[in-house]
């Protein structure tokens, strides 16, 4: 039986996403003509709004892990519990008096 070759799966892979990718750029485009090549270049303007979104969720995602954490310590110790419960009676208290 003869030896399976992955150098020209992934070759054919490889080629049929580039394809892919061509005809979603030639319809975003508006192009018909299958000779054309369209190349997209990134610039600043959306380097910057991904740079920028990136960096809000790894925010986001620390803060969840820190509250993630700092609720289990309220579940584990009485004493941090009863103070986050009188934060948040405090809270509720201040919220109730500005609306």
């Amino acid at each position: 039986m003869a030896k399976f070759n992955n150098v020209l799966v992934t070759g054919y892979r490889q080629q049929q996403e580039q394809e892919k990718k061509q005809n979603e750029l030639k319809s975003k485009h508006h192009i018909d003509d299958p000779n054309v090549v369209v190349v997209e270049k990134s610039n600043m303007a959306k380097f910057t709004v991904k740079t920028v979104t990136t960096a809000l969720r790894i925010v986001a995602n620390i803060l969840l892990v820190l509250l993630a954490i700092i609720g289990i310590l309220a579940l584990i110790y009485p004493e941090t519990r009863t103070g986050l419960l009188e934060i948040w009676k405090d809270t509720i208290d201040n919220l109730s008096h500005l609306l």
